[in-house]
């Protein structure tokens, strides 16, 4: 009769009454331990990208209410910079807290483009909130004359996880006859 056998009350069978031995207990722990760390790694990465989706929602937002606000200022707003940065830019956009250092740029060129090509109207919303312009077209050119524009929309920001820069743009056509005020 085996060893183990014979610690075996009357009755009873060996495998009923045996133990795990410390071996098998700590590789169990072990697996669990990993599985464990893998769920929280998993975790930790949909919440990134959670955050990551917040933050490119709220950019698009931001773009649209631009849009909305170039088309609400008229024709007259968007085709001299003065008109883009005390009318447009002037404002901070409604999900801007959601993007830390964001930037907004509006660009604005004819449409369809021309020869020669005029300098755009670039005028730039900084972080801290100051609108600046960048450029114009030269005083010998006029955008009224004209009859469309294409105007860009762009916003940079760093994330929140890394620090690493972002940027959305939004491009859109606005002529003359959707905008006469």
């Amino acid at each position: 009769m085996c060893r183990r056998c014979a610690l075996v009350p009357s009755g009873g069978s060996a495998r009923a009454n045996s133990a795990f031995t410390f071996a098998e207990v700590m590789v169990s722990l072990a697996l669990l331990g990993m599985g464990l760390a893998s769920l929280w790694t998993g975790m930790g990465q949909c919440l990134k990208m959670s955050r990551s989706h917040l933050e490119t929602i709220a950019a698009t937002e931001c773009l649209a209410q631009r849009v909305e606000q170039s088309r609400a200022a008229g024709w007259s707003a968007v085709l001299s910079s003065s008109g883009v940065r005390d009318q447009i830019l002037s404002v901070p956009s409604a999900n801007a807290s959601a993007l830390p250092n964001l930037q907004e740029q509006i660009t604005i060129a004819p449409y369809p483009a021309v020869t020669p090509a005029p300098t755009p109207i670039v005028v730039l919303r900084d972080a801290a909130g100051l609108v600046s312009v960048l450029s114009q077209p030269a005083g010998g050119f006029d955008l009224r004359s004209i009859l469309a524009v294409r105007v860009d929309f762009s916003a940079t920001w760093n994330d929140h996880q890394n620090n690493k820069q972002h940027n959305r743009q939004l491009s859109t056509v606005i002529a003359v006859q959707g905008l006469i005020r």
